[in-house]
């Protein structure tokens, strides 16, 4: 296996849960996070999503990409 001999880029993170925890903001708020995923675990209902994402967009300046995963499941690769 070869060295790196420069940093890669950065990566995209997962929550916990349906709210921030405290472990959860330390390592969103890592220089070498570029991302957070959703998952079904974080939603419960529309109005819940909306406060999570707000807390995520107050997180960082510039705020953090935010995706999903809408096809449930287990990944295949």
């Amino acid at each position: 296996m070869r060295k790196v001999k420069r940093p890669l880029g950065p990566v995209v993170i997962d929550a916990i849960g349906t709210a921030l925890t405290d472990e959860d903001r330390e390592r969103l708020r890592h220089p070498a996070t570029g991302g957070v995923i959703l998952f079904s675990r974080n939603y419960e209902n529309p109005q819940q999503l909306l406060a999570l994402c707000e807390d995520l967009e107050r997180l960082r300046e510039p705020a953090l990409p935010v995706c999903v995963d809408h096809e449930g499941g287990r990944v295949q690769r």
